[in-house]
C-alpha cells in the first residue's frame, strides 16, 4: 500500500510541475486528486490509517476496502461523502478562469469639416432657446428575493449553504448530522485499536458501541452554526477503546479468579480418614471387649472387673484417635501441597489473562479432581501402612486393670496372643496381601 501512494504522490508532483507552481489546477488533474492536494490533512489521515492495515488479514483487509483505503482516490471519495460534505469541504477542481474578452473597438469615420458660424450680431441674432427640465429615470426592474416561513429550512434558497453542497438547513438546524460523522470516526479509530491488538473487531465492537451511543445519547441537541460548529469528536474520548477493553479484560480475570476460588479447594477434606480412622478403632475395641467377656467367661473377672476395664479402654481409645488422626494428617499434607500447587497455577493464569487467549479452567479442575481421588483410593492404606501390626490397644495393660479393678489378677496369655494374631490378620487383609507377603 506504501509503494501505490509513493506512486500517487510523484503523479501528482510531476502534474503541479507541469501545470506551473502558482496554478490552482492542474490540466488531467482528477476531481479526487484536487481534492487530496487542497486537503493535505486528507491526504495524511490516508496515509496513517493504510500503513496501520494489515493487508494480509483478511478481515483488516476488508475494512480497509470500505473504508476506501486501497487507493488514495477511493479514500478521497469516501472521506468527502462521510466528513468532507459536512465540513463544507469542496469536491473537484473550480472550473478554469476564463481570458478576459475585450469587446471590438468600432473604426470611426472621419468627419467633414463644418462651415464656420458666426458670432451673432443685432442684425443676426442667437435663434430661441427652449428650455428643458431634468426627468426621473425609471429604476431598473428588480429580482424578487425567495422567502420561506421559516428561514433557514430544507432548500431555502436565502440558507447561506443553499448550492455548495452543504445541506441546506444545517447551518442552523439539526445537528445530527455532524454528530454523527464525529461518532463514525469514533467507531474507525475504535476499530483500528481492536485491530492494531490481533483482536477481531466483530466480537469487541459491540461492546464499545454501547459507550459511544451512551455518550450520543447525552449530546446536546441545540442547533449549530456553520460559524460556530462545536467540536463534538470531544464528546467521544480518543482512549474508549482502551478503556473498554480494559475493563473488559478484568471482569473476564475476576470471572476466572472467582471460578478457581469455588471450585478447587485450598486442601483436601480432613475428615476423608474419618470413617477408617472409626473403624480401626471398632475392631480393636471390639477385640479387648471379647477378651474381657472371655475371662468373665473363665472366671477371671466379675462385674466390677469389667466395669473397670472397660473405663481404661475408653481413655485408652482417646490416646489411640489422637495416634490416628496425627498419622492422617502428616499423609493429607502430601496431597493438599499438590492441590494447593494446581490452585495457585490456576490463579495465576487467570489474573494474566488478556483478550483474544483461552483460560482453560477444565484442565485445572481436572488436575485437582485426580489429586482428590488419589487420596481417596489410597489414604486407607497408606494409613494401615504407617501402623504396621502394632496393636492400637495395650490388651495386656488393659486386661491387668481389670484385674485390678476387682482386686485379683489371674490373666491368662494365651487370649493375648489370640488378640495379636487377629489383629495381624486383619491388617494384612486390610492391605490386600492375605496372609503372606509384605506390604
Amino acid at each position: 500500500m506504501a509503494s501505490a501512494l509513493d506512486a500517487y504522490i510523484n503523479q501528482l508532483l510531476q502534474q503541479l510541475v507541469a501545470g506551473g507552481a502558482g496554478s490552482a489546477t492542474v490540466p488531467g488533474m482528477t476531481p479526487g486528486q484536487w481534492y487530496l492536494q487542497s486537503n493535505p490533512d486528507v491526504m495524511a489521515e490516508f496515509r496513517e490509517e493504510s500503513a496501520k492495515l494489515n493487508w494480509s488479514d483478511k478481515t483488516q483487509a476488508e475494512w480497509g476496502r470500505r473504508h476506501g483505503l486501497d487507493s488514495p482516490e477511493k479514500f478521497a471519495q469516501w472521506h468527502y461523502n462521510t466528513f468532507g460534505v459536512f465540513e463544507g469541504r469542496t469536491w473537484g477542481p473550480p472550473p478554469a478562469p476564463t481570458e478576459p474578452v475585450t469587446p471590438p473597438t468600432t473604426p470611426t469615420t472621419p468627419t467633414t469639416p463644418t462651415t464656420p458660424v458666426e458670432p451673432p450680431t443685432i442684425n443676426n441674432p442667437p435663434p430661441p432657446v427652449t428650455p428643458t427640465y431634468p426627468t426621473t429615470p425609471n429604476p431598473p426592474p428588480t429580482t424578487p428575493t425567495p422567502t420561506t416561513p421559516t428561514p433557514g429550512g430544507a432548500n431555502d434558497p436565502n440558507d447561506p449553504d443553499y448550492g455548495t453542497g452543504v445541506p441546506t438547513g444545517a447551518r442552523y438546524g439539526d445537528p445530527n448530522a455532524y454528530i454523527q460523522a464525529a461518532l463514525e470516526r469514533a467507531r474507525m479509530n475504535a476499530r483500528l485499536n481492536i485491530m492494531s491488538r490481533g483482536l477481531n473487531p466483530d466480537e469487541f465492537m459491540p461492546f464499545i458501541e454501547d459507550q459511544l451511543n451512551a455518550i450520543q445519547a447525552f449530546i446536546p441537541q441545540t442547533a449549530v452554526n456553520l460559524d460556530n460548529l462545536p467540536n463534538f469528536d470531544s464528546y467521544f474520548p480518543t482512549n474508549i477503546a482502551d478503556s473498554v477493553l480494559g475493563g473488559r479484560t478484568q471482569q473476564m480475570r475476576n470471572t476466572y479468579q472467582g471460578q478457581v476460588s469455588s471450585q478447587i479447594p485450598r486442601s483436601i477434606d480432613r475428615n476423608i480418614l474419618s470413617a477408617k480412622i472409626n473403624e480401626l478403632l471398632a475392631e480393636d475395641e471390639a477385640e479387648v471387649s471379647q477378651a474381657f467377656e472371655r475371662g468373665q467367661t473363665r472366671g477371671q473377672f466379675n462385674a466390677a472387673g469389667i466395669a473397670g476395664g472397660q473405663s481404661a479402654l475408653a481413655r485408652a481409645r482417646e490416646k489411640a484417635l489422637g495416634r490416628l488422626q496425627g498419622i492422617g494428617a502428616d499423609l493429607i499434607t502430601g496431597y493438599n501441597d499438590d492441590l494447593m500447587g494446581v490452585r495457585n497455577r490456576a490463579l495465576d493464569a487467570a489474573a494474566g489473562f488478556d483478550l483474544g487467549e483461552t483460560f482453560r479452567f477444565e484442565d485445572y479442575l481436572g488436575d485437582a479432581n485426580q489429586i482428590i481421588s488419589d487420596a481417596q483410593a489410597n489414604l486407607p492404606g497408606q494409613l494401615l501402612s504407617q501402623i504396621g501390626d502394632d496393636p492400637l490397644f495395650n490388651l495386656t495393660s488393659l486386661l491387668s486393670k481389670a484385674g485390678q479393678a476387682q482386686g485379683a489378677q489371674n490373666l491368662n496369655n494365651l487370649d493375648v496372643m489370640e488378640a495379636l494374631q487377629l489383629k495381624k490378620q486383619r491388617n494384612e487383609q486390610g492391605r490386600g496381601l492375605g496372609t503372606q507377603g509384605a506390604f
